[in-house]
C-alpha cells in the first residue's frame, strides 16, 4: 500500500502521464512501475529553470527601464536634431518661395512692358506707312507742280519770244 501510495505521487508529479490518459489512470503492472519510477527520476534530474527572486525581477525592470530612458533621451535628441534640420529646410524653401515670387512679379511685369512695346511699335509702323503713303502723295503733287509750272515757264517764254 504505501507502494501505490508512492506511485500515485509520481503520478502527480508527471502531468504528461496523466493527460495522456485523459484521467482514467489504471495502476500499472509492477514491471511498467520500473519504468515509470525511472521516468521521474529522469524528470527530477532534468533542468528546470530556477525561479527569479524579487530582487531580481526588480533589478531587470529597472535595468529596462533605464535602458528605456536612455531609448527615450536619445529618440528625443534625434528629433530636436530633425526639427533644427527641418526649420533651416523650411527657411531655406520660403527664401526660394519668395525668390519664385519675385521672378513671378518681375515676368508678369516685363510681360506688360513687352505689350506695351509691341502696341508702340505698332503704332510706329503704321506712323511710318502713314508719313511713306503721304511722302508719296507729297512726290506726286510736287511733279505735277513742277510739270505744271514747266508748262507756265514755257508758255511765259513763248509769250516772251512772241514779243520780242
Amino acid at each position: 500500500m504505501a507502494r501505490s501510495t508512492q506511485l500515485r505521487m509520481v503520478l502527480l508529479k508527471v502531468p504528461q502521464i496523466v493527460l495522456a490518459f485523459g484521467g482514467l489512470l489504471h495502476w500499472p503492472s509492477e514491471k511498467n512501475q520500473l519504468s515509470l519510477e525511472k521516468s521521474s527520476k529522469s524528470l527530477e534530474k532534468a533542468k528546470v529553470p530556477k525561479l527569479k527572486t524579487n530582487e531580481e525581477h526588480v533589478k531587470e525592470l529597472t535595468l529596462g527601464q533605464e535602458m528605456l530612458e536612455q531609448t527615450i533621451k536619445k529618440m528625443e535628441r534625434e528629433c530636436v536634431a530633425a526639427t533644427a534640420s527641418l526649420k533651416v529646410r523650411e527657411e531655406q524653401l520660403w527664401a526660394k518661395h519668395m525668390e519664385c515670387e519675385d521672378l513671378r512679379l518681375n515676368l508678369a511685369k516685363e510681360k506688360e512692358l513687352r505689350a506695351e512695346e509691341e502696341l508702340r511699335t505698332k503704332g510706329l509702323r503704321e506712323e511710318a506707312m502713314t508719313m511713306k503713303t503721304d511722302r508719296m502723295e507729297l512726290w506726286g503733287r510736287i511733279g505735277a507742280c513742277t510739270e505744271d509750272h514747266n508748262k507756265e515757264m514755257q508758255h511765259a517764254n513763248e509769250l516772251m519770244a512772241s514779243l520780242e
